[in-house]
Order: structure tokens, then C-alpha cells, then sequence
């Protein structure tokens, strides 16, 4: 049962990775809140990291990758961090009906 467990817990970090990549993450910033939620999930517990290591290097070296092409060719401001506010209206998060995953709100970001 373990070993069951172990497995999800790869193929969901991989399809929450995919989707990440896909084009219906639209903004930088939901790119960003997305791949930090992604990677603090994945951290919580490294007990499902150790069933099959080859393909748990797989995941992070993708998940490596894509950190560091999207912090190395973003600014602060696009992915949203460092903006000094009041409230956090400048940073809103919309949930869609037909999607379970956020997205960040162009209209409302600059």
C-alpha cells in the first residue's frame, strides 16, 4: 500500500508539472503561484521520493528546469512578488467552473 501511495503521489507531481507547462496557465503569475504550490507539495514529504528514484529525478529535474527558465526570464513584477499593497486585490486569484486550478486575473494586474 505504500508502495501504491508513492506511485500517485509521482504521477499526480508529474501531470500537476505538465499542466504547469501547458498553454492553460496563461499568466507569469499564476505560472509562479502554481510552481511554488507544486513545489511545496512535493517537499512535505520525501517518503514517496525514495520508490522509484529515476523517475522522481525526472520530475524534479523538469520542475528544475522550469524554475529556472521562469525566474531567469521574468521580472519581479511579472511574476508578482515584491509589490508593496494595502490589500491583496492587486493579486487576485479567479477560480473557473470548468477548471479546479488558479488563475491570476489579467485584467486586474499590470
Amino acid at each position: 500500500q505504500g508502495q501504491d501511495a508513492s506511485n500517485l503521489m509521482v504521477d499526480i507531481c508529474h501531470r500537476n508539472l505538465a499542466y504547469l507547462k501547458s498553454k492553460k496557465v496563461k499568466t507569469t503569475r499564476a505560472k509562479f503561484c502554481l510552481a511554488l504550490a507544486l513545489t511545496m507539495r512535493a517537499s512535505q514529504s520525501t517518503q514517496w521520493m525514495q520508490t522509484n528514484p529515476t523517475v522522481v529525478q525526472e520530475f524534479l529535474s523538469g520542475l528544475a528546469d522550469f524554475w529556472k527558465k521562469l525566474l531567469t526570464t521574468k521580472t519581479d513584477r511579472q511574476l508578482g512578488i515584491g509589490i508593496k499593497s494595502e490589500n491583496h486585490r492587486d493579486h487576485p486569484i479567479v477560480f473557473s467552473e470548468t477548471n479546479r486550478y488558479p488563475e491570476m486575473s489579467e485584467s486586474r494586474t499590470a
